[in-house]
């Protein structure tokens, strides 16, 4: 007799389509940007409060606030890309699988292009 018992089970072995890939991202470029905030309110009040505070935030190493820079940029762009993609799919705009399909690749690519620009700008 063959015992019904629990499988472990790997999510590393599921291949998600690029649809729910941009999803996963979604949501983790939002978790992101709601944590970065205080940091961001922090280092604004202090740039604000006198020349000192100001040059201080400004002695930081370059590639660190470059790296920042570029996480941040890269959280923002991606939550509004493909937040815009599932709002219009809310609204049964590009709901078909195919459409569905060929929106996430446009907003990959929108994105990788983007980014390229700005890693070439920033660096």
């Amino acid at each position: 007799m063959k015992k019904s018992r629990p499988v472990w089970f790997s999510p590393l072995q599921v291949w998600l389509p690029l649809g729910g890939v941009l999803s996963l991202l979604h949501r983790v470029s939002g978790l992101l940007l709601f944590l970065l905030l205080p940091l961001f309110l922090y280092t604004f009040g202090r740039s604000l409060v006198s020349q000192e505070s100001f040059d201080s935030l400004v002695q930081h190493p370059p590639f660190f606030i470059k790296l920042v820079a570029f996480v941040t940029t890269w959280s923002l762009l991606h939550h509004i890309l493909a937040g815009t993609r599932l709002l219009l799919m809310d609204i049964d705009v590009g709901k078909k699988l195919d459409s569905a399909r060929s929106s996430a690749k446009w907003v990959a690519w929108l994105e990788l292009l983007i980014l390229l620009l700005l890693g070439g700008w920033l660096w």
